[in-house]
């Protein structure tokens, strides 16, 4: 085969394009009849168009079985999991392996591997060595062979390398590569909770789950990539209008004067002994969802992360930061089993990969720890930038931090009274 080609995609022959429809009114289990064979089949059919082999299969009533019929049904699965586009070999290690619920759907993403890394490099004009090592750096294994998808992607990077130095194109694969990852991680969570687990509850075997996936993974992984890029050029677009970037714009030095602040809930860890795991999830939803609602109303201070049950935020300023503080420490009442607290300070700040590292970000988050419930903590520079700018605040006694040593804060009460009033109208 040369390279230039086609190569035929493997999917499920006979399968119909999938519609979100189709797959919201088959995540529904209480639509179907688990102990019956026939709503069993009308929620598979409802999810895809199956092989007519695979729909009779589906009428058999498997009882207790011994090793002979166990054999004879792994068998089975293979046969179905070759009439279905999977390659022998990829099958039966699917079947021994026991994940043939997700073989058929790396199936039909993938394109058949046709390049080894040196032709693939000599096709893009990059060094394979680089490719290596984006890859290893984005956290993904190095194939023995690639796809023209690949290619397209490696041609990218050879277009990167003549503007862009190889050590600083690492470091934003770094990033790049954990952000996607927790991305396809959360995406593949919600089809876990739309389509999986309804035909898992409503009886379906791994065949019947596997061909539901791999059609659910055609239909939405384009759309998936289409909101990917969106994404991104909406943050883009944020980050170019933000103060935070136009003052990376007018410095000379790597570092930038910055404000930092932590929220953290308190008594989290206490509570995840008390209650299940999906009550803890819940707290987690409620958490973060406030703190996005909160953050929104300033577009020049931004969640950098979230570390469990604390949020970690940046602003160019004390005066900009400090108003989110105080309203995410706001008594809520249906956050009263866990409060919120917050520690925030200002200085200088190295920003790295997304990141940002400096003594600010460890005092904040000692801060975080030492305040009180509903309360913030803000280092003494920190304090007296919102004393000019009209804050309420409350010098602390002198304190000890781990790692820090002696400082002595101050409590912020309450914003200025010209925007205290405004906020209470």
């Amino acid at each position: 085969m040369t390279d230039d080609d086609s190569v035929p995609e493997a999917m499920p022959p006979g399968a119909a394009d999938a519609d979100r429809g189709r797959f919201r009114r088959a995540s529904d289990p209480s639509a179907w009849m688990p102990d019956d064979n026939r709503a069993r089949r009308r929620l598979v059919e409802a999810t895809t168009e199956l092989p007519a082999f695979l729909t009779g299969q589906l009428d058999v009533v498997r009882g207790d079985v011994d090793e002979a019929d166990i054999d004879a049904e792994r068998e089975s699965t293979v046969q179905a999991l070759m009439q279905l586009g999977v390659p022998e070999a990829d099958a039966r290690t699917a079947v021994t392996e026991d994940r043939v619920a997700l073989v058929l759907a790396a199936q039909v993403l993938d394109e058949t591997p046709v390049y080894s890394l040196d032709r693939l490099s000599r096709k893009a004009g990059v060094s394979g060595e680089l490719l290596s090592e984006v890859l290893t750096t984005m956290g993904v294994a190095v194939p023995e062979r690639f796809t023209r998808q690949d290619l397209e992607m490696a041609r990218n990077f050879a277009d990167l390398v003549e503007v862009v130095r190889p050590e600083s194109i690492l470091r934003s694969a770094r990033a790049r590569g954990l952000a996607v990852r927790s991305i396809v991680g959360a995406d593949m969570e919600v089809v876990r909770e739309e389509l999986i687990l309804p035909l898992r509850q409503a009886g379906a075997d791994d065949i019947t789950v596997a061909v539901a996936l791999a059609e659910a993974m055609k239909a939405l992984a384009p759309i998936a990539e289409e909101l990917l890029i969106s994404a991104y050029r909406m943050h883009l677009r944020a980050l170019l209008q933000s103060e935070i970037s136009h003052m990376a714009a007018r410095g000379t030095e790597s570092a930038l004067i910055l404000a930092v602040g932590f929220v953290d809930l308190v008594g989290y860890t206490s509570l995840a002994g008390r209650i299940d795991p999906a009550g803890l999830d819940a707290v987690l939803e409620l958490f973060e969802s406030r703190v996005l609602d909160v953050v929104a109303s300033d577009s020049d201070v931004g969640v950098v992360k979230y570390l469990g049950d604390a949020a970690m935020l940046i602003a160019p300023n004390a005066a900009r930061l400090a108003p989110i503080m105080i309203e995410l420490v706001a008594e809520q009442a249906d956050m009263v089993d866990v409060p919120i607290k917050g520690g925030m300070a200002t200085g200088e700040v190295l920003i790295r990969e997304g990141d940002y590292f400096g003594s600010p970000v460890n005092l904040a988050a000692r801060l975080t720890d030492a305040a009180r419930p509903w309360r913030v903590l803000a280092d003494e520079e920190s304090g007296q930038q919102l004393a000019n700018a009209g804050f309420r605040t409350q010098r602390t006694r002198p304190m000890r931090l781990r790692g820090i040593g002696s400082v002595r804060p101050v409590v912020l009460l309450d914003l200025p009274s010209a925007a205290a009033d405004t906020e209470s109208e």
